[in-house]
């Protein structure tokens, strides 16, 4: 309901990519019911994280729509037009045998553990084809190249916090979804203005079953215009090479894997502290009371605000509400 309020009236275009947004988060923005018996204070903190909540998303949206229409779309042969109810991605049911695993990754914003597999192809391509300036049609990753991504839910403790193995990698639970994305040459015609490269996708059930209808998949080529054509629409290839996000330096908080790097932040009062994001996708740093402080950062945006009061600020992305911090400031 609260993204329906955030959209109405925006272009035909803009529910797909939040759609997009919040499809790959497996969560969508969720505002805490009011109950009846709650005291006064409760009910304008959550009536207050409401309005702050939609207020960003408005905004996010607003600049998606921006992003999305000045974009220049990555150069590719002419198609002609497809049926986008034909699954041309097709469900690679040896890819264990077959492929490699090219990164992992845990989403501590919603408690899931993904496995990414390459083909031959896909993994083939080097770290300096990716940081290349320009790439022709085909290239980084070569046509053929097919990413599968296994989505697993992470078991969880008693008291709901995630299970870690002696590595420190959530415990993998049920496997609630396989998800690939093919490159050939035409394809992503169907997708139309949200055509993320040449890549389709598809979604399927772990036996195989279709998942999200072909005609349905708009929603991920939305999604993957935030990885950028300058990566070829591909999350997470920093992962696969071991690229290493740089350490915050002083009052600085890096966004990076759907986390606040550090967590918690002590200042004195009259810092300035600045919010850099190293991540792939959009974020917001919102304050959790009143609307002291709101800042939305695209990948590798930046924003700062100074903390002129002593106090504990909790803060929150808006997009990705399980990813919190505070700001702890002291004379």
């Amino acid at each position: 309901m609260l993204l329906t309020r955030a959209l109405r009236g925006a272009r035909t275009i803009v529910p797909l990519v939040v759609v997009g947004l919040v499809a790959c988060s497996t969560r969508q923005v969720e505002v805490t019911r009011l109950v009846p018996q709650e005291t006064t204070r409760i009910v304008e903190q959550e009536v207050t994280k409401e309005v702050i909540v939609e207020q960003e998303v408005t905004r996010i949206v607003e600049q998606l729509v921006e992003t999305i229409v000045t974009a220049t779309p990555a150069e590719a042969p002419p198609a002609e037009a497809v049926d986008p109810t034909l699954d041309r991605v097709g469900f690679p049911a040896d890819y264990q045998e077959q492929f490699t695993i090219f990164y992992e990754f845990d989403r501590p914003d919603n408690g899931t553990a993904r496995v990414i597999w390459a083909n031959d192809l896909a993994a083939s391509v080097t770290l300096e084809e990716l940081m290349a300036a320009s790439f022709a049609p085909g290239e980084p990753f070569p046509y053929g190249s097919i990413l599968v991504m296994e989505v697993y839910r992470a078991v969880r403790n008693e008291d709901n916090s995630i299970q870690l193995d002696e590595n420190g990698r959530f415990v993998r639970g049920e496997l609630s979804g396989i998800f690939a994305m093919r490159k050939e040459p035409g394809f992503g015609v169907k997708y139309g203005s949200l055509r993320s490269g040449e890549w389709e996708y598809a979604a399927y059930r772990p036996d195989g079953t279709v998942l999200t209808p072909p005609e349905r998949t708009t929603s991920c080529a939305a999604c993957h215009l935030e990885a950028g054509q300058g990566r070829d629409w591909v999350f997470g290839w920093h992962r696969a090479f071991g690229v290493e996000p740089p350490t915050p330096g002083e009052n600085q908080i890096i966004l990076v894997d759907y986390t606040f790097v550090p967590g918690t932040l002590t200042v004195t009062v009259g810092a300035e502290v600045s919010w850099v994001s190293q991540d792939v996708v959009f974020h917001t740093a919102t304050a959790a009371q009143d609307v002291l402080f709101s800042a939305t950062l695209r990948p590798q945006g930046r924003s700062n605000f100074t903390f002129e009061e002593v106090g504990t600020f909790d803060y929150f992305c808006a997009i990705h509400p399980a990813m919190r911090g505070v700001v702890v400031v002291t004379n």
